[in-house]
């Protein structure tokens, strides 16, 4: 009868691993979808499908922060999701400062932005570092969830960008 106990215990442990792995694989799915939904209400809209987030299974591409200044001459969007206070040390001119955690209320209804972001407008988001579990990636999520479909995380972020930088 002791030894009953101890599989009953192993088979309650296989099934819970079991349930976790297969709430990842629906997160997972769920993402997947939803970027697609992105990428064909774009495509429905007349907009250019952005493959390369559809390949990646991401709602935006990386970008290096390089091409950035060439980039803001052809009149791109781009967001500073770092804190108003490291905004103010330094930014890029260019840059319209919202805060993840002021871009996290907006989107729950619990903030009102400042300023108008534009969904059909090419939006490139910078933090300081730009990695991969940046809070730049995280904006893009966000705003993927907001209906921006054209986005583009900088990599490197503040840390890699060499142009102007203006204080406040």
């Amino acid at each position: 009868m002791l030894g009953h106990g101890k599989k009953i215990r192993d088979l309650d442990h296989r099934l819970f691993s079991n349930k976790v792995e297969m709430d990842r694989i629906k997160e997972r799915i769920e993402k997947d979808i939803s970027i697609l939904r992105q990428q064909l209400a774009s495509l429905n809209e007349g907009k250019k499908l952005n493959t390369r987030a559809i390949m990646q299974g991401m709602p935006y591409s990386n970008v290096p922060a390089a091409k950035l200044d060439s980039l803001i001459a052809e009149g791109i969007q781009l967001i500073d999701v770092r804190t108003s206070n490291e905004f103010v040390v330094g930014h890029i001119p260019a840059a319209i400062n919202v805060p993840i955690a002021d871009l996290e209320m907006w989107t729950k209804g619990e903030f009102e932005l400042k300023q108008k972001l534009d969904k059909d407008k090419p939006t490139y988001v910078i933090c300081e570092s730009g990695g991969v579990t940046g809070r730049a990636t995280q904006g893009c999520e966000i705003l993927c969830r907001k209906g921006f479909s054209n986005l583009f995380n900088v990599a490197g972020g503040m840390t890699a960008y060499k142009g102007e930088l203006q204080t406040d």
